[in-house]
């Protein structure tokens, strides 16, 4: 949108060059103080000044009635408090004038061609953009009068244009060439009514990343811009600059895969200066999740429906996007949910919701924690929900808030086994266990809040070995871990007949896990398994006592 915006506003500045310069040039015979008197109008109706190199009529079109104005090295000033020292240059526009029309005090342009514009768009401290600034003046002026334009020689300045091409454009944002080869068409460009608009441009240096639209815009002036177009845009993540991926998008998709793809399809109808709403659907191809030096991660692809409410959308005041219903591939997985997220200014804040089912958990682990190779099996999360906001991608972290329950089937924890620790710490100790934990199956709700994730209710069932508990894990992967196992099959009976029967078939341990992901650290308390196994014998021989004194 915002580059529909930028060509409209290169159109109205240079009819309103031509148009007065080519009215002048025939009302007042090429006299030497045409050009001045151009330039004082067109600057007091932008709010900034303007320039030409040189402007010139081709007497021979003027014999024919058909004058054809050109000018040669246009510049449009940057308004006051920005850094550049113009926002639109151009190397030369040509016109072709209706000569019968300015008999009648109008001026209409068969065609106007303009060739290789540069538009510089900037923000200043404010965080407000040139082209905005000089569209709040236009703006301001145009409803301080309530009076048609009049020319410096008092003429009324009505003009109507057949057709506008730009050719070989460039669009710098923010000292990025966004975008360039920018081709605009504009029809029918008449004070009061709308005008069809056709535009394509190519994205940075991308050759795989276009945008096109079409449909209609206007009418210029005043403090509204309707518009109502269907917009295209094809996006070759892989070929666009790193630091543009990371601010749009998000570290995640630094390093996007070279086959992957976003296709968007909107129908953007409303006002550039007020509320405009766009519904269409985009398309994912192809796109790794996560750190580019993992090499399991997650594919992203699919289509989901996408609809867009955008409140002041040149100045960018609020964006608000949500995608209903949306289902899509999450590696051998799926996703299934809405997402929402809403920008003003700089403050992004939204929230993600739905199931995930089948997805290969190291796949996740390694995508969105970048933890690979610590956790194996199936992954499903039957429901959750996830909320953020923030102003860059640490408050992001910080402001993370959700909750859900997941499962993890025919898994195993690496380097992680509660019950290989359990043996070594019965057997008084030795090496480390080097076997991995593995399990039937693991579940949890879990909570997250304060850069933490807390598991309740934890469920791990698997050969020998029953357990339950709580315990947190940071995002800076630290462990907090309260457990209980219950030992059961051949390790609890060789513990039973070592203990000569004191010990009952299932052997309770509490175990706590501590230090990080990377180096966990299992340790049981067999000291209260011991303290309680006396217990309970004691117990026993007691009550054997009594009972048979008492008979």
């Amino acid at each position: 949108m915002k580059l529909l915006k930028i060509g409209a506003i290169i159109v109205f500045v240079l009819v309103l060059a031509l148009v007065g310069g080519g009215y002048w040039l025939i009302d007042s015979a090429l006299t030497g103080s045409v050009k001045e008197r151009m330039l004082a109008e067109a600057g007091e109706r932008l709010g900034t000044s303007v320039s030409i190199r040189d402007l010139g009529v081709d007497m021979g079109s003027l014999l024919r009635l058909k004058p054809a104005v050109s000018m040669a090295g246009l510049a449009v000033a940057n308004p006051p408090g920005f850094a550049k020292s113009n926002l639109l240059e151009a190397d030369r526009v040509s016109a072709l004038l209706d000569f019968s029309a300015a008999l009648n005090r109008r001026v209409a342009l068969t065609s106007m061609t303009i060739e290789s514009p540069r538009v510089a768009i900037e923000s200043n401290a404010a965080g407000k953009t040139n082209l905005d600034a000089l569209v709040e003046k236009m703006s301001a002026k145009q409803s301080a009068s309530a009076t048609p334009a009049v020319s410096a020689s008092g003429n009324a300045t009505e003009f109507a244009v057949g057709e506008i091409a730009i050719l070989g454009g460039t669009v710098t944002v923010g000292g990025d060439k966004t975008f360039r080869d920018l081709a605009f068409r504009l029809s029918g460009l008449e004070a009061g009514k709308a005008s069809v608009v056709e535009l394509g441009a190519k994205l940075f240096d991308s050759p795989n990343s276009i945008v096109t639209a079409k449909g209609a815009i206007g009418p210029f002036g005043g403090t509204s811009l309707p518009v109502d177009v269907t917009a295209n845009l094809e996006l070759a993540l892989a070929e666009l600059p790193k630091n543009v991926r990371e601010r749009t998008l998000g570290e995640l998709v630094a390093d996007p895969g070279a086959a992957s793809r976003v296709s968007l399809t909107l129908a953007p109808k409303g006002d550039l200066e007020g509320v405009l709403n766009a519904a269409g659907e985009v398309k994912l191809t192809s796109l790794l999740i996560g750190n580019p030096g993992d090499k399991n991660r997650l594919t992203l692809a699919g289509t989901a429906p996408l609809s867009i409410r955008a409140v002041k959308p040149l100045s960018g005041e609020e964006l608000e996007l949500r995608s209903e219903k949306a289902s899509l591939q999450l590696g051998k997985g799926r996703w299934n949910g809405d997402l929402r997220a809403t920008r003003k200014a700089v403050r992004l804040a939204g929230g993600i919701s739905g199931a995930i089912r089948d997805v290969d958990v190291d796949q996740m682990m390694t995508s969105f924690a970048g933890s690979p190779g610590k956790v194996y099996g199936t992954l499903a999360i039957p429901e959750f929900a996830l909320n953020f906001a923030g102003e860059n991608a640490a408050q992001l972290q910080r402001s993370l808030t959700g909750r859900g329950r997941l499962t993890v089937d025919n898994g195993r924890f690496q380097l992680l086994s509660v019950l290989a620790s359990i043996e070594r710490a019965l057997a008084g100790g030795g090496a480390a266990p080097q076997a991995n934990g593995e399990f039937a199956q693991f579940s949890t709700a879990f909570e997250i809040a304060n850069q933490a994730v807390a598991m309740n209710g934890i469920s791990v069932t698997g050969p020998g070995l029953k357990i339950g508990g709580r315990g947190t894990v940071t995002f800076a992967k630290a462990l907090n871990f309260r457990l209980d196992s219950t030992i059961t099959g051949n390790t609890a009976q060789a513990l039973k007949a070592r203990t000569g029967g004191i010990l009952g078939d299932d052997l309770r341990v509490p175990v706590t896990i501590a230090g990080t992901l990377d180096q966990p650290q299992v340790r049981p308390e067999i000291k209260s398994v011991a303290a309680n196994a006396a217990k309970s014998a004691a117990q026993g021989i007691l009550k054997s006592f009594f009972g048979n004194k008492k008979n």
